[in-house]
């Protein structure tokens, strides 16, 4: 059972701007203003996720414009390393206009949610998949276009490449995706190694990524070259 206890806070936040006072009638100046943000229901939920081996709550945030259709697209926002939820603020509204969703999450060992640990794509995938279902049995939403950024971004790949998942992904914006961890990680140890004069690089990050990898299965208890996203690319449908 991944969904065991959804709590769900429901504001109205109605968005009003005083006019401008720009354009007097002496005047032929244009003037623009940035428009006004949509009026939108805001919704926070808190989804335990039952996932062994770490069972917590993730928070999240759904938005919707006040007259919504859940059988139409809910854009799902997924943030990247070091982020949180609220990277979503930035380009919500855009969605909301056009009247669709848009749901962002915070990680497990991210922003408020629980968790003390960051993945890269491992468990973030399990993530990712408790939000999928949680919106189809309890939002009644039908499909998603997933937003990921980094992380998010190979998350968002990993999840759609699962068959389980084709029939409610629907698209995929990827901003900054790896192709590996391994990679990323090999990219970061040649910049530092190739410092060093007279240092075989290759042969050096080589080593000091496979000392990394066994670090992480001690310590994290899962295996960083299973996070291909390059590999599962292929198996997207969108």
């Amino acid at each position: 059972m991944r969904l065991h206890t959804i709590y769900i806070l429901v504001c109205l936040v109605v968005a009003d701007r005083a006019p401008s006072n720009h354009g007097a009638a002496r005047s032929t100046a244009t003037t623009f203003q940035r428009p006004s943000p949509p009026a939108r229901l805001n919704v926070q939920v808190q989804i335990a996720r039952a996932v062994c081996p770490a069972d917590f709550v993730l928070v999240a945030q759904y938005l919707t414009p006040c007259i919504f259709d859940p059988t139409g697209p809910t854009v799902v926002y997924l943030h990247g390393n070091s982020g949180c939820r609220l990277e979503g603020d930035e380009i919500a509204d855009q969605y909301l206009r056009r009247g669709m969703g848009f749901f962002c999450v915070d990680f497990g060992g991210c922003g408020i949610s629980d968790g003390g640990m960051v993945t890269l794509g491992y468990r973030e995938r399990e993530d990712v998949e408790v939000v999928l279902d949680y919106l189809q049995s309890h939002a009644g939403v039908s499909f998603v276009c997933l937003y990921g950024r980094s992380m998010g971004a190979a998350t968002a790949l990993l999840v759609a490449a699962d068959d389980r998942y084709y029939h409610q992904i629907a698209g995929l914006v990827l901003d900054s995706c790896y192709v590996s961890v391994r990679e990323v990680a090999l990219e970061i140890a040649r910049k530092y190694a190739g410092q060093i004069p007279l240092v075989p690089t290759e042969s050096v990050a080589g080593n000091a990524v496979d000392a990394l990898r066994e670090a992480v299965v001690d310590t994290a208890g899962f295996d960083l070259d299973t996070i291909d996203v390059l590999r599962a690319a292929p198996l997207c449908q969108v």
